[in-house]
């Protein structure tokens, strides 16, 4: 099974529009490079999962309609609602080393989060995840955002959560749910 994910080709040819004159041509030929290499894995396997319609669109492969579309989501009959503290209004979770990640951080940080505390003065967001790059963490270090995002008494939080752990307590979890 091949699980492409998302179209990784997509995402480079984002970043071209945005990358520096010194760059763009070294994105342009890792853009050429991905939508080969999707095209051409499509052939090493029987049977291929993608997350997204729009996804499976982008893949350049004349038979990339019997990719089977599994959205990310939350089997809701297997992971049932808790009772718990609620700490944060809005999460957001991701590799924050990964552009489409950076890009939706800066988006909630300086689009929404100012729209939403105007109905929701007081407002806790988190944005967490492995790797924040450099693009994340200055929005903290930003004397001007920290302000901004510092000011009614929101708050604005990067975590760095740690998937090896969660990973190893996930698998101990399944591990003891085995015989279940």
């Amino acid at each position: 099974v091949l699980d492409y994910m998302d179209s990784l080709s997509k995402g480079m040819e984002r970043r071209i529009k945005i990358s520096n004159l010194f760059i763009k041509p070294f994105v342009i030929m890792e853009f050429q490079r991905l939508k080969r290499f999707e095209n051409l894995a499509f052939e090493f396997f029987n049977k291929h999962i993608i997350i997204s319609e729009n996804d499976r669109k982008e893949i350049a492969h004349n038979k990339k309609n019997e990719i089977e579309i599994i959205g990310n989501g939350i089997d809701t009959n297997y992971f049932q609602k808790i009772e718990t503290e609620i700490k944060y209004e809005l999460v957001f979770i991701g590799n924050l080393s990964y552009l489409p990640n950076i890009e939706a951080a800066n988006f909630i940080a300086k689009e929404v989060l100012p729209k939403l505390v105007e109905k929701l003065p007081r407002i806790k967001i988190l944005i967490a995840g492995s790797n924040p790059s450099n693009h994340i963490t200055l929005l903290l270090n930003d004397e001007k955002e920290r302000k901004k995002i510092g000011e009614s008494g929101r708050k604005y939080v990067i975590e760095n959560y740690n998937w090896k752990t969660a990973n190893d307590k996930l698998l101990r979890l399944l591990k003891s749910k085995q015989n279940f």
